[in-house]
């Protein structure tokens, strides 16, 4: 460490750390010069003498709280302001002479707001600086006098040096500018490897887990599958047809949740599923499980919604399978052709079901039994409405998945 290398560890950040050394070195080269050039006017130019020795106060008390405070914002402003203020009193008050080195001073001033504090601020004193120089050409040339006297040795010296110091400045902001933005670009292609790294890490693991949860939707399937296999045992040892039915109602209901856990294995995404192809499906094994040979039954099916979720699809297939069960065995007699017709819309996240069955219900003590009852749960479930005429449903649904 060193007079011109302070310790910068209390900064944590390269750029603070940059910040610091920067108005450090500035403040103890100003300091130093214009020690110089205030002791070398002061008794040949009194106003010159005055604003270098204001200049030396500034950067003199920059290096104290520097090094008290180890905060360098405020240095910033101060010698933005202070040397603004300086320029614009150098402009006002020395009329006979050409102002060259106030010029630099000017651009280092503009880049010194701009790097050490912000953007907005730089383009502060960049206003104020170029109105200050406005005023003064306007001034000026409107009242122009002749150089009373030629400049000294020791003047033309200073103002060399004043010029040599500007020149000095404006070069070492802009290289420090480079360092800060050569850091960041730096900095942002090792963020934007360590991202890439991080993401395939994310799409490994994500692919992995998809693969897991294919795995787990194939064997709850194969699962379900296999109660519905001991169920169908156990219905052909019993004789009483009452209690098949009650099997085949069972077995369905598992059915249905098979299906969506078989299409889920089957889909890329595994958040939806092909709504349609679902129920088609699903309306094919009622079809199969409950339909005698003897009848001749269809179902109409439209739906608008094409995709789903788990939340929603169990229990709106649930709630299909309920209602065409009972159809099938209580609006039809053996021999009788009938429709069953189903109309899915979805509006505003909510799904409109119409369902209707063309038969004549023929036990209405049925109609008060378990799978009645199981629709109202089904559509309690769905935090939906129901409105019945005769055979025919009207449901106002959640879509629970959006």
């Amino acid at each position: 460490m060193g007079f011109l290398q302070p310790d910068t560890s209390f900064y944590s950040e390269y750029t603070d750390k940059g910040k610091y050394l920067l108005t450090w070195r500035l403040s103890v080269l100003f300091a130093f010069v214009f020690a110089l050039l205030s002791l070398s006017l002061i008794f040949i130019h009194l106003i010159a003498f005055f604003i270098y020795f204001s200049a030396f106060l500034i950067a003199f008390l920059g290096i104290i709280y520097l090094h008290k405070t180890k905060k360098y914002e405020h240095i910033y402003w101060s010698y933005s302001i202070g040397g603004s203020t300086l320029i614009s009193i150098s402009f006002y008050t020395e009329m006979n002479t050409v102002h060259y080195a106030e010029f630099f001073w000017i651009i280092s001033i503009i880049l010194f707001s701009y790097i050490g504090l912000s953007r907005k601020v730089g383009l502060f004193f960049l206003g104020f600086n170029g109105l200050s120089v406005l005023l003064h050409l306007t001034f000026f040339l409107n009242n122009t006098k002749p150089i009373e006297r030629p400049a000294t040795f020791v003047e033309s010296v200073g103002i060399l040096v004043e010029i040599v110091l500007g020149l000095f400045m404006v070069a070492y902001l802009l290289n420090q500018y480079l360092k800060f933005q050569s850091y960041a670009e730096r900095q942002l292609i090792r963020v934007n490897q360590e991202l890439a790294e991080q993401n395939n890490i994310i799409v490994k693991k994500s692919a992995e887990n998809a693969v897991l949860v294919k795995e787990i939707h194939h064997r709850v399937k194969n699962n379900l599958q296999i109660i519905v296999s001991l169920l169908r045992m156990h219905s052909e040892e019993v004789s009483s047809e009452e209690t098949k039915t009650h099997f085949a109602e069972a077995m369905n209901r598992i059915m249905s949740m098979s299906l969506i856990h078989d299409k889920l294995y089957q889909e890329k995404e595994l958040s939806s599923i092909d709504f349609d192809s679902y129920l088609k499906e699903l309306i094919q094994e009622i079809m199969r499980s409950f339909v005698k040979n003897n009848q001749t039954i269809s179902c109409d099916f439209k739906s608008e919604l094409h995709l789903g979720g788990l939340k929603t699809l169990v229990p709106l297939g649930l709630l299909i399978n309920e209602l065409m069960t009972n159809s099938i065995k209580h609006a039809f007699n053996e021999q009788e052709t009938g429709t069953i017709t189903i109309r899915i819309t979805e509006k505003d996240h909510q799904i409109m079901l119409e369902y209707s069955d063309s038969g004549t219900w023929k036990a209405t003590d049925k109609q008060t039994g378990f799978g009645v009852e199981l629709v109202g749960l089904l559509t309690h479930q769905l935090d939906g409405k129901l409105e019945r005429s005769g055979s025919t449903y009207h449901f106002t649904l959640a879509n629970l998945d959006t």
